[in-house]
């Protein structure tokens, strides 16, 4: 292939081609490994959509390739407020847009007149045509419709951060004291669940003295990372003190949430 053939295809077009099959082989695979959420769906939604505000702007080049420009960049926007993560499509719909640039001269917006026509001066003139109205108005819509759903987005995760922060609960609740040669040690005991799932958690147990100075903190050794909606899970939280040393009176059950390092539980107990 000659450069002059080479020349005759639009690389934008290619460009976004290849940033948008990264974007859905990386929904693919986070789709395999990832709880599917409102908000999850709504960043897919968000991304998707921005997938094809890129593919827009391949077919608007050749009405101008000024709407190609803005659509390109607000497709770049709406991968960042969808909270994309990868870096390659941000990679090739940047170099989309800087080849739209350069290649303007393929865009029917933007022609030379033909060598046989009359022209004054030494250089042909550059002949512009002007755009139609509709087509300025497809910017303005679709960056309108990528913050709608970025605002969408905001508004669902904080109702599912509050969703979570009020899922955990724990009752019947017992602490057993003993102390054996000299060693305290504290059993708590109690019944966990929860009115959501949750892929990854800790459930953490501080321990305080009378003076509320923390002395110990342990993992639950029944409860391991995940939990399911509507399940029951047996709470079993140990203290081993050295020879001793003090008892702990009173403890403080943490329940964090580390998908999304929020704590969803927190509760006191003293015996």
């Amino acid at each position: 292939m000659e450069v002059s053939d080479f020349k005759r295809y639009n690389l934008n077009y290619l460009a976004i081609i290849i940033g948008i099959i990264f974007i859905f082989r990386s929904i693919i695979i986070s789709l395999s490994f990832n709880q599917i959420t409102n908000s999850y769906l709504l960043k897919i939604i968000a991304i998707i959509v921005a997938s094809l505000i890129a593919v827009l702007g391949i077919i608007l080049f050749n009405k101008d390739y000024k709407i190609t420009l803005a659509l390109y960049i607000i497709a770049i926007i709406g991968l960042i407020l969808g909270h994309y993560t990868g870096i390659y499509p941000f990679v090739f719909f940047a170099l989309a847009l800087i080849l739209a640039y350069y290649e303007k001269d393929k865009s029917d917006n933007t022609n030379l007149i033909d060598s046989d026509s009359h022209f004054f001066g030494d250089e042909p003139k550059e002949i512009k045509k002007v755009p139609e109205k509709n087509l300025k108005l497809i910017p303005i819509v679709s960056l309108i419709l990528i913050i709608l759903l970025s605002l969408s987005i905001t508004v669902v995760s904080d109702m599912e951060v509050n969703d979570r922060a009020n899922a955990i609960n724990i009752t019947d609740l017992n602490a057993v004291t003993t102390s054996e040669y000299g060693y305290p040690q504290v059993n708590i005991t109690g019944k966990l669940t929860s009115s959501e799932t949750f892929d990854s958690v800790s459930v953490k147990t501080y321990w305080y003295d009378e003076l509320g100075t923390q002395i110990s903190e342990t993992y639950d050794s029944g409860i391991k990372s995940e939990i399911k909606k509507n399940q029951t899970y047996q709470l079993d939280s140990h203290y081993y003190g050295q020879k001793d040393a003090k008892m702990p009176i009173k403890a403080e059950i943490v329940v964090k949430d580390l998908k999304h390092d929020q704590i969803v539980y927190s509760k006191n107990v003293t015996y």
